[in-house]
């Protein structure tokens, strides 16, 4: 659960950071001639998963932030769950 604004920020900053590592190594792979498509395959599944997750919890908090509630003091605004 993700109880303030600067928690999901930092969430969302870490799997981009993810997404990112995971785009390196995926191009590496694909220099390399003795790599498994399949391993290939796996890393762009797992790329895309991230992708979709960033864009999932971007989408909510900026719900979130639209309906003020990160700027609430009330306990039902402090325990937002993602």
């Amino acid at each position: 659960m993700i109880s303030d604004h600067g928690e999901h920020r930092s969430l969302v900053s870490w799997l981009t950071s993810q997404e990112k590592v995971v785009g390196l190594w995926i191009d590496e792979a694909l220099s390399e001639s003795t790599t498994e498509p399949e391993f290939v395959r796996k890393l762009e599944h797992h790329r895309k998963w991230l992708a979709a997750r960033i864009n999932e919890l971007t989408n909510r908090a900026a719900l979130i932030d639209r309906s003020g509630k990160y700027g609430r003091s009330n306990q039902a605004a402090d325990s937002v769950q993602f």
